[in-house]
């Protein structure tokens, strides 16, 4: 397990503290050590506070948030060693909606790798076997150079674990992947900063339609610097 049953447990007691009403479980993990980071994962509800449950209610979240853990949250994990950031949705019952949980994963790039290529396959290739649950991916960089992307899906937690461990990859969906990523870089030469998002149809990246951030960037130390108080007083300057 990832989460251990005591910090779950601990977990359970806040919520029955407040008497929050759940309607949404996130959870993020971060397990390797590639932002400087030591790996951890985190758990936080969104929700109303002050309403009474039943007992089942705190006992049907702490077992669903075990089975959570084991059935997809540790493999994926452990698979794809990545950031991720999962939305769970509960109902009333407390129980987990567990075809439909929202992921978004982020693979970082150090700048000014030698090849892209070769620092995207090994880390791509473990996101293809999961392209059917890949619903979009962001690409974000700067001057020329892509510094992060995230994916985001949609899996069915009943299924994944299954696909992880046929590990069947389509490496015409790779290489699609490959070179789509590697034309978006090229493409964004003369671009101060970039950030589209792509969608993903029938498992591969669209470059045709695309979400793009359009942004510019301003200094503004030389104004503040010169601003003054009508009362005599300094302004105050960071």
């Amino acid at each position: 397990m990832i989460l251990t049953e005591e910090g779950i447990h601990q977990f359970i007691e806040k919520i029955m503290r407040n008497k929050f009403n759940i309607s949404e479980l996130f959870i993020k993990c971060s397990p390797n050590k590639s932002t400087n980071v030591k790996p951890y994962a985190l758990l936080s509800v969104k929700g109303v506070k002050g309403i009474h449950q039943e007992d089942t209610y705190y006992e049907n979240l702490e077992e669903n948030i075990i089975a959570c853990d084991f059935s997809w949250l540790e493999p994926i994990s452990q698979y794809l060693n990545v950031p991720l950031e999962a939305t769970i949705q509960v109902d009333e019952d407390g129980n987990f909606d567990n075809r439909a949980i929202q992921i978004k994963f982020r693979i970082d790039i150090p700048k000014k790798v030698n090849s892209l290529t070769s620092f995207l396959y090994p880390r791509i290739k473990r996101f293809v076997i999961l392209n059917e649950y890949i619903e979009s991916v962001r690409v974000f960089g700067s001057k020329g150079y892509l510094t992060k992307l995230y994916f985001h899906m949609n899996i069915d937690a009943l299924k994944v674990s299954k696909l992880l461990k046929e590990k069947q990859l389509n490496r015409s969906i790779l290489n699609q992947w490959i070179t789509a990523l590697n034309r978006v870089e090229n493409e964004s030469v003369q671009k101060e900063m970039f950030d589209s998002k792509f969608e993903v149809i029938a498992g591969k990246i669209n470059l045709e339609f695309q979400t793009e951030l359009v942004s510019q960037y301003f200094e503004l130390g030389k104004y503040f610097t010169n601003i003054s108080i009508r009362n005599g007083d300094k302004a105050w300057v960071d």
